[in-house]
């Protein structure tokens, strides 16, 4: 079988809102793709509007360093006891531009599992963070628990130390095949639909491409965690089913129960 990406028309695009075009792809996308779990992460992005997490979480992406008090931020010396980043930063390649052959997954997409999380927490707290919320929040490891546990990122599970090798595997990962990846693109779209739909705000647009790595990060570890050297369609329903329970998380909550 050939696969096609799930199009809607350009008639539609011009005559439909962004809710309308949410209904009529998320239609498209059930018709096409018999994935376990679709039905249920297409519901939780149906649902992100109205709860208005994902609104807030760019807000506060927004804040950039605003988000923290004076003298909050990590020195160099304590961010290097993260070992998640810096066997990432020794093992991964780096996005350029102009680059003939690029690694599905770079430092660059990888990153953003760590980069998110503040602005997240600083939501969940609803105040600047001090330099004691940023310290707890690092040594509570929430970023390994993501790469690591995934969906089970908040269950008392033991988490594997991060090595060279895993991320050496993350180095040399494929698409399982162009129906795994047309699927990946699909669920973007949607998740565009769902959200702010189609702008030309540039903020939006780059905070949109972060997204876009962080669940494919997501996918790309839940790959290697189980073992294979392909992203499949159960990597990607996982990683956009850990992301709906990240973003509806009390993350304050987590880290003080982690650093028990």
């Amino acid at each position: 079988m050939i696969w096609t990406v799930v199009m809607v028309s350009q008639r539609d695009m011009f005559k439909l809102n962004d809710q309308q075009m949410l209904k009529k792809y998320s239609g498209l996308l059930l018709d096409e793709f018999d994935v376990e779990g679709l039905e249920d992460v297409i519901n939780g992005l149906k649902s992100l509007k109205s709860e208005s997490f994902h609104e807030r979480l760019f807000e506060d992406y927004l804040l950039g360093s605003n988000i923290f008090e004076g003298g909050a931020e990590l020195t160099v010396d304590e961010k290097r006891d993260n070992d998640l980043l810096v066997l990432g930063y020794q093992n991964l390649s780096y996005k350029r531009l102009f680059s003939i052959k690029r690694d599905l997954i770079s430092f660059t997409e990888f990153s953003e599992i760590s980069d998110l999380l503040l602005p997240l927490y600083h939501m969940c707290l609803g105040r600047k963070l001090t330099h004691g919320d940023v310290k707890a929040f690092y040594d509570a490891r929430i970023d390994e628990r993501l790469v690591f546990l995934l969906d089970k990122f908040d269950e008392p599970l033991n988490v594997p130390e991060p090595t060279p090798e895993f991320f050496k595997k993350l180095k040399k990962l494929q698409w399982q095949d162009k129906k795994t990846k047309k699927f990946h693109e699909n669920l973007k779209e949607l998740l565009v639909y769902a959200t702010s739909g189609k702008h030309v705000d540039l903020k939006l647009v780059n905070f949109q491409v972060r997204e876009f790595n962080f669940t494919l990060s997501l996918m790309a570890c839940s790959a290697v965690v189980d073992s294979r050297d392909r992203i499949n369609l159960d990597d990607v329903i996982r990683a956009y089913r850990t992301y709906l329970k990240l973003l509806k998380t009390d993350l304050p909550a987590l880290v003080e129960k982690l650093g028990v």
